[in-house]
């Protein structure tokens, strides 16, 4: 009676003329190949997610900043600073859009709404336009948060992206 390792063995006795190394290589290879074929792709995958998820935290906190610099054109009265500081609003909510989901976009929106009706009351009573501007503040409280539900995930907490607003806000 033979056993299923003689077997292999004797159907396999070619292989001994290539030497001890030829069993290890083909292991190898044939490693290597499902590396390429399978967990290449998925790395591929992940990378990309990875690297949406680093443009979408760039995009919230770029337009999170800029409204910190519109918030101070329109308190202070200087209608050419203020148009600059709304253009580049405008820019960094347009490159929001592309990545964040509606409900983003939306609050986002409306902060920059109630800050241009903030700074239309300002102009007509400079004395009353406090409410207007406590309304887009505490918009703009809805809008990060509802940006950070967006954004946080169990390996990322919301002070480093509370971190990334501000030091954008430095590097302006």
């Amino acid at each position: 009676m033979i056993t299923a390792c003689e077997n292999v063995c004797r159907d396999f006795s070619f292989m001994r003329h290539f030497g001890p190394w030829i069993g290890p290589a083909l292991l190898a290879s044939a490693t290597a190949l499902i590396i390429a074929f399978r967990a290449y792709p998925w790395q591929k995958q992940l990378d990309r997610s990875f690297e949406l998820d680093v443009e979408k935290r760039r995009a919230y906190a770029a337009f999170f900043a800029s409204l910190i610099d519109l918030f101070g054109k329109a308190h202070a009265g200087d209608s050419r600073a203020f148009v600059d500081a709304l253009v580049v609003s405008r820019k960094c909510f347009n490159s929001l859009v592309f990545y964040a989901p509606e409900e983003v976009v939306s609050a986002c929106r409306d902060v920059i709404d109630k800050i241009l009706e903030y700074r239309d009351v300002s102009e007509e009573t400079p004395s009353g336009p406090i409410k207007h501007y406590n309304d887009a503040l505490e918009l703009e409280l809805i809008a990060i948060r509802v940006a950070r539900d967006d954004i946080v995930t169990d390996d990322c907490d919301s002070s480093r992206v509370v971190g990334m607003i501000y030091r954008a806000a430095e590097e302006r």
